[in-house]
């Protein structure tokens, strides 16, 4: 996996941090057909084929695709689940704590893509690991959703219920108002992304 725990990847060379109005945006992905399932406190829908998660690697996609590139995390999720045949379990929810922590209930290998703001341009692609809790916490989240990641990691470390292995990608948004579609710099991000989740997975 490119970069180490805590490390930020730039998500496109050419990504700039100018700002001024806000690019224009282009459709996240759509939602696969796959199955889906309902977990408290709040629907979580599995796009990938059930798989054993003993042997999966899940990941899950937070965020509101209705709120411009706080969509990111689940425009990764859906990609991911659109790739037949890669042997990963692809989710999305909306962050709230304990729904996170459902979604990845029973599987030991997880991967969280999120969107955040103000810790570098645009497109930036942040990686961290379990151990960066407060890092994450402290990231300017491009909506209040995002909180629920870092409490879903101290609650299930508090519980003994932590993935054996946690890994959680925040990129950095530019527009989060209301609307659907992701700005260039976050489409070219999220693709960043979904190559980097394959080929840890070796896909």
């Amino acid at each position: 996996m490119p970069g180490d725990e805590g490390s930020a990847v730039p998500a496109d060379s050419s990504e700039s941090a100018e700002t001024g109005a806000p690019a224009s945006r282009r459709p996240s992905p759509a939602p696969s057909r796959g199955p889906t399932s309902s977990t408290r406190p709040e629907a979580t829908e599995r796009f990938s084929a059930q798989l054993d998660p003993r042997f999966a690697r899940v990941v899950i996609g937070v965020g509101n695709p209705f709120r411009g590139d706080d969509g990111a995390g689940r425009a990764v999720a859906r990609l991911v689940a659109s790739r037949n045949g890669c042997g990963l379990v692809a989710c999305e929810c909306t962050g709230e704590a304990t729904s996170l922590m459902n979604a990845w209930t029973g599987f030991d290998d997880v991967v969280v893509v999120d969107a955040c703001r103000g810790a570098g341009p645009p497109g930036r692609v942040h990686r961290f690991g379990p151990d960066d809790v407060d890092r994450v916490a402290a990231l300017q989240h491009a909506s209040t959703h995002s909180l629920g990641v870092a409490a879903a990691i101290a609650l299930a470390r508090t519980l003994g219920t932590l993935p054996s292995r946690l890994v959680i990608y925040a990129i950095e948004a530019r527009d989060s108002r209301e609307g659907e579609g992701l700005s260039p710099e976050v489409e070219r991000a999220v693709h960043e992304v979904v190559a980097l989740v394959m080929h840890d997975a070796h896909v």
